[in-house]
């Protein structure tokens, strides 16, 4: 056997493969079970659906409303802001409002002591992190 030959095709290194596993292993966090991808788009994007929606009925309605009815508006905007979030992003939709239901939780004990936006930074805190637990549905699944 010649050594100074090199090794036949199958065997060397395909440098183009060898970088993308290099990017594929460092883009994903050192804890396999939490991707921060969805982590900050699903805090994002409940931030944003949570403030038009807030927003738009606040204008709509006035705050006497939210008074009056906001105990049973605001859960029930959270839910239907956290199903939002999980068809844009293709997280399983069952999964995603249970994550929802108990990030909603703590905050309750926020807005009973007078502290609504803590409660609000709470609950899309706990869950952003519940959704960077939960794994994307594959292309056309729906989640359920």
């Amino acid at each position: 056997m010649n050594y100074a030959q090199a090794p036949p095709p199958s065997h060397r290194l395909d440098k183009h493969a060898t970088r993308a596993a290099v990017t594929s292993r460092a883009q994903t966090s050192d804890n396999a079970a939490m991707n921060r991808s969805i982590l900050v788009r699903s805090a994002l994007l409940q931030t944003l659906l949570v403030g038009v929606l807030s927003t738009v009925l606040a204008i709509a309605l006035g705050s006497r409303f939210f008074t009056h009815w906001g105990w049973i508006v605001g859960p029930m905007a959270w839910i239907a802001c956290s199903f939002a979030t999980a068809r844009v992003l293709s997280l399983a939709t069952a999964r995603t409002l249970l994550g929802a239901i108990l990030a909603g939780v703590p905050s309750i004990v926020a807005v009973a002591v007078g502290l609504h936006w803590l409660g609000d930074v709470l609950a899309i805190a706990l869950f952003a992190l519940w959704c960077g637990t939960t794994a994307p549905l594959p292309a056309g699944a729906w989640g359920v």
